[in-house]
């Protein structure tokens, strides 16, 4: 056994029982035997256990590979981008990290940088001007976003205002992209929007669904949005309307009919919802929503939230299983035409229902019997007890 080894064993059983404050790494610890050397940078050579006894305060972690770590339990880091390992922090948890330097050339993809100290960062100057899914909570954010990349990038957080032209960024593309806190400078015609998070943003947030990129609102937050023109061939599924204003939408003329996923709260409907998909809709808090369950796209109804639709016509085969008719009106059931597979956990709150289907009426048979044999026992006990 080498001697490095030794000392980390010999710090290892001596940290390993310590209870109390941080110990100072730098008093007793050498850099050979906190770090090795991999041929990739230098990483820990002690365990987590021993690291997070630690305080780091004066270490250096020149040349430290830093991509993919999780710092968060540490005490006392410090890093300058430009001498970590290959000037990359891609995929690091950077809480608690002090930054000593820039960012110029440096990877931060998937960083998140939530709860560190000191990040200053120009998007102009780092690799590829690349933020993707990049958490910039705690950071600074200076110079422009013009031609960055800011797919799923998630803005909240940052300490300082950020602008955000949507014709200037990378590809036109807010793919997934948290805006809270920024403020939209610019139209969005052309603009992918795709799980694209509206919440406590400013500025410009005005949209036209008929000039976004393919007409795509896909798993949009909309809270705050005022919509203009209206929604012909748009696609909305998984989008969430909550807190839109504007927004009047005839459901049969949405791109693939489908209002899958989609929360409907603010949106005032017109038209038929003939040979729509619903799955996972929430009509709660919409208005106008007269929906007859026959003409519905595969007879099915999934896993959806009336409260504030009107309904006419039978709900005769239809599968509304998972479902909630609470604050919804005219919804009469007759459950010997529905299937009990087709109502499972079905809450009929303020719906109209008649009829026992016959595999209802097996089971209360069957708990019948089960109630008379319970009886039956207790009669038993009681006379030999006489």
């Amino acid at each position: 056994m080498d001697i490095i080894q030794k000392k980390r064993e010999v710090i290892n059983e001596l940290v390993i029982k310590y209870e109390g404050d941080k110990l100072k790494a730098i008093d007793f610890i050498s850099s050979d035997v906190l770090f090795e050397n991999t041929g990739y940078g230098y990483t820990f050579a002690l365990s987590k256990e021993i690291l997070s006894k630690l305080d780091f305060t004066g270490i250096s972690f020149d040349n430290f590979n830093a991509s993919g770590y999780d710092f968060s339990n540490l005490t006392g880091i410090s890093l300058n981008p430009q001498t970590v390992f290959n000037k990359s922090l891609k995929n690091s948890k950077l809480s608690g990290v002090n930054f000593i330097g820039g960012f110029d050339d440096v990877n931060i993809v998937s960083a998140d940088f939530t709860g560190s100290k000191n990040a200053v960062i120009n998007p102009q100057t780092i690799k590829k001007r690349d933020l993707y899914n990049t958490k910039l909570d705690s950071t600074y954010i200076i110079g422009s976003l013009s031609d960055c990349s800011i797919v799923d990038t998630n803005f909240k957080g940052v300490l300082n205002d950020v602008y955000v032209n949507p014709q200037t960024i990378s590809g036109k593309s807010l793919h997934g992209t948290i805006l809270d806190g920024v403020t939209i400078i610019g139209n969005y015609d052309g603009t992918k929007l795709f799980f694209t998070d509206f919440t406590n943003c400013n500025g410009n947030r005005v949209i036209n669904p008929q000039s976004v990129l393919n007409k795509g609102l896909y798993g949009c937050t909309l809270n705050g949005i005022t919509f203009e023109g209206n929604f012909d061939d748009a696609y909305i599924s998984f989008a969430n309307f909550t807190g839109s204003k504007n927004a009047v939408i005839n459901p049969s003329r949405l791109k693939y009919e489908t209002l899958a996923g989609t929360v409907c709260s603010d949106i005032t409907f017109e038209g038929s919802f003939d040979g729509v998909d619903l799955y996972k809709t929430d009509f709660t808090g919409s208005k106008n929503a007269v929906i007859n369950p026959q003409t519905i796209n595969r007879a099915s109804m999934i896993e959806c939230k009336f409260a504030d639709v009107v309904f006419y016509g039978t709900f005769e085969n239809i599968n509304v299983s998972n479902s909630s008719f609470k604050g919804s009106k005219n919804a009469k059931f007759d459950k010997t035409k529905i299937k009990k597979e087709n109502r499972v956990n079905t809450d009929f709150t303020d719906a109209y229902v008649i009829g026992r289907h016959l595999e209802d009426k097996q089971t209360l048979k069957e708990k019948l019997e089960k109630y008379k044999e319970i009886l039956s026992n207790n009669v038993k006990i009681k006379q030999k007890r006489i």
